[in-house]
């Protein structure tokens, strides 16, 4: 019993384990995860996580040599913080697949190692009885294999002191997972779609602490591991939008992010995350606010909306945080308590991200809203008679859509609440989804659309309905190609009412996503994106374009591979279609906000540019960090080409008007490989190297030897076969060689990398690290 308490304070270091985002190289550790002054230097001789990758210490010597460091400092937040960041990254703790994973004895994971989003789920029996009989072989725990591994595991407790697994040298995969359905309970009186003021936000913090709560008191410390799935669903009554939970330490340690776990969770910018306008520091503001008062309090500061790339510095965003303590036991029978603080945010002035066009009349402030239809104080048919009044008023405008779309996917005088715009065509596919633009694109089912469709008949101007018990109502309405369509508002439109449909994605393009190696073939790859949407509407209209979407978005097909994918948008910059994030960027027009990392020029003016000012469209080179990859740089360039073309609508009285959509794409030019050769001697034999470094991240070497000329391949494929990158094809000389592999936009995991000639083929492995 003596290793009870030591280890208690052990594993309160353990737990703030999370994966934090981008990995660097060991030699950058220190700087990446600082050691607190008042904590002693790492023993150089202590056995490290590479020196058991490289069969210098063994898996003991590793256990024990960081239970022996672990001990010499306290469970303070600093230790916490250190040493979350320290078992997250590659470094004297985490090193190829040596690395910490803890579980509770369900096997719910609290900590992994190398991905967060496997944290919360529970391992399958088969693993679990194994980790379990190794880690209770003896009072420090043994060693043992599980599917070729060499592991580590021993007991150890919770920090709310309840009994607990740790395993090192296990490689624990989502396969290793088993499907662990968590019920989300009842919803709670206000969700996360519900908050529109301060006083639904306050309300909205209050009931997910009252949650989490429940669930602890009745459930367990496991409980509120498996939870984190259902706190992040975007469907679900925890996230929506800007509004997602965190939880934070009273240091500004995050404990948990509700929406890009990746990017935040186990960090602490106490003091880098400053007010975009003030400069002033934010953790600090949010930490004050809820502590100073026992019921919490807000903030208001200046952030970009991660989940919003148009909206603007001016925006106001404001956060409602509060204190809160859990007590427990520790395994000593002492009683213990753990401080940390809840909170969420809202954009108060959501409807600043659609910036009217010029020529475009401003809306009548006068006429029915959103917000006065889910109040009682307007109707219905109040509300789409000022809609249809509007929509006569810009009809045919070729800068009127973006704007539209806009408007009725943001909260505002279009959007409040369950009073939201859908539009749809005579088929019944969606064109306009005003709360899900995931849906857009998708088939509605036969009975609600055929209520709507009756509903929509029923008169000129349409008629009131109900379905499922909504109150909705449905009108006719013209498409942006002027073809007729339909709208509804007041009914709650989910993915249920949609049919599932198989989308033959056709014939392969002569150059796919995964082609695009150089300005060539990226010119080539939108071309041939612009050919076959133009083939797709002259032979289907606006129904195959919208169909098309989930195929121009599928990361397996044609159209997309890591950072490159397909966008169109108009010659105000409103995005139309995004192939890769379209709740990030659709419908949104960042034409005044987003600007070059470097340079800080706008960006979208100079795509706009480059595609209007030549028939062929242009290339355009700027500085912007790939959402694919949190660990490029600025210092990448990016190379977009763009082009325009003219689609010709027909409108209901015969008259023709065009239509002007910008296509295009990008690349990171770092991306693209380069084969230098090494020096001047001529090998003896064929051969192909490991990859240095190894792991890697972002990039590595890949050598190979030709005794004499000869046609090569060097191809790199993922653990599916599928191909990734193609490095060198071509007649190389002979000689030793030198290709550079970037994996900028790809997912990290193992990949295969092939060397073919006439007369030999070799493969080695490699590894990513993200």
């Amino acid at each position: 019993m003596k290793i009870v308490t030591p280890m208690f304070l052990v594993c309160l270091l353990v737990f703030a384990g999370v994966f934090s985002g981008a990995r660097p190289a060991f030699a950058q550790f220190d700087e990446v995860c600082p050691r607190p002054a008042e904590f002693p230097a790492l023993d150089p001789n202590a056995a490290t996580a590479e020196k058991v990758e490289n069969g210098e210490a063994t898996l003991t010597e590793f256990v024990t040599d960081y239970f022996t460091y672990a001990l010499q400092v306290s469970a303070s937040p600093l230790a916490a913080g250190y040493f979350g960041c320290a078992l997250t990254h590659e470094g004297p703790w985490n090193y190829g697949s040596t690395y910490i994973a803890t579980m509770t004895p369900r096997g719910t994971l609290v900590l992994h190692g190398k991905d967060i989003l496997l944290s919360g789920g529970v391992v399958d029996s088969t693993m679990l009885r194994i980790v379990s009989e190794a880690a209770s072989a003896s009072l420090g725990g043994s060693t043992f294999e599980f599917e070729g591994d060499d592991g580590y595991a021993l007991s150890y407790f919770n920090p709310d002191g309840s009994a607990a697994f740790l395993t090192a040298g296990l490689d624990i995969q989502e396969s290793h997972l088993v499907e662990d359905a968590v019920d989300p309970g009842d919803p709670p009186a206000v969700t996360a779609r519900d908050v529109k003021d301060r006083e639904t936000l306050k309300a909205f913090v209050n009931g997910a602490l009252d949650y989490m709560r429940g669930l602890y008191e009745t459930e367990g410390f496991d409980a509120t591991l498996r939870v984190k799935r259902i706190l992040r669903d975007t469907t679900g009554y925890w996230r929506y939008g800007p509004t997602y939970l965190f939880v934070i330490d009273l240091t500004g340690y995050t404990f948990f992010h509700g929406a890009f776990p990746e990017k935040y969770e186990l960090r602490a910018p106490t003091n880098t995350l400053r007010d975009a306008v003030t400069g002033e520091l934010i953790l600090p503001q949010i930490i004050a606010a809820a502590t100073n008062n026992e019921e919490g309090g807000f903030v208001e500061y200046h952030f970009d909306n991660p989940d919003d790339d148009t909206d603007s510095a001016e925006i106001p965003k404001v956060t409602f945080a509060r204190q809160y303590e859990v007590t427990f036991t520790l395994p000593n029978g002492n009683p213990a308590s753990l401080k940390a603080i809840i909170g969420a945010g809202i954009y108060e002035d959501a409807v600043a991200a659609c910036p009217r066009p010029d020529g475009i009349p401003a809306l009548n402030p006068n006429a029915a809203t959103a917000e006065q239809v889910e109040n009682g104080d307007a109707t219905l048919t109040q509300f789409v008679t000022g809609l249809l009044t509007y929509g006569a008023q810009i009809r045919g405008s070729r800068r009127s859509f973006g704007y539209i779309g806009c408007l009725a996917t943001h909260e505002g005088p279009w959007n409040f609440g369950s009073t939201y715009l859908v539009t749809m065509t005579s088929a019944g596919r969606l064109v306009l989804h005003g709360q899900d633009v995931l849906l857009t694109g998708g088939l509605l089912d036969s009975p609600v659309f055929g209520s709507i469709a009756a509903a929509a008949s029923a008169s000129p101007i349409g008629s009131a309905f109900e379905f499922e018990g909504d109150d909705g109502y449905a009108f006719p309405s013209m498409q942006p190609d002027g073809s007729q369509g339909i709208a509804t508002i007041g009914l709650d439109i989910r993915e249920s009412h949609l049919v599932e449909e198989t989308l033959d994605p056709g014939a392969a393009p002569a150059v796919t996503a995964r082609d695009v190696t150089d300005r060539e073939s990226l010119q080539a790859f939108v071309n041939g994106a612009a050919d076959y949407l133009e083939e797709l509407y002259a032979a289907g209209g606006l129904d195959a374009i919208l169909k098309v979407k989930k195929i121009l978005r599928d990361m397996t097909g044609y159209w997309r591979h890591g950072p490159t994918y397909l966008f169109i948008m108009d010659r105000n910059g409103y995005t139309l279609f995004h192939g890769a994030f379209p709740e990030k960027y659709e419908l949104q027009a960042p034409t005044e906000t987003l600007r070059d990392a470097v340079t800080d020029e706008l960006i979208l003016p100079k795509i706009i540019a480059a595609a209007t000012s030549d028939e062929e469209g242009g290339f355009v080179e700027y500085h912007f960090d790939n959402p694919d990859d949190d660990t490029d740089s600025a210092e990448i360039p990016k190379v977009t080409f763009a082009l325009e073309r003219e689609f010709i609508y027909v409108f209901p009285d015969s008259t023709e008007r065009p239509f002007d959509l910008i296509i295009g794409a990008g690349i990171y030019e770092d991306d693209v490989t380069s084969v230098e050769p090494v020096d001047g001697e001529i090998p003896a034999a064929f051969a192909l190297e490991q990859n240095y470094p190894n792991p890697f991240n972002p990039s590595t070497m890949i050598e190979f030897s030709l005794k004499r000329a000869q046609a090569v391949t060097l191809t790199v494929y993922d653990v599916l076969g599928r191909k990734v990158r193609v490095l060198t094809d071509g007649v190389q000389p002979a000689g030793r060689y030198s290709v550079s592999f970037h994996g900028a936009g790809l997912a990290g995991g193992t990949y295969l990398y092939v060397l073919r000639t006439e007369q030999h083929v070799s493969v080695k492995k490699m590894t990513l690290l993200k």
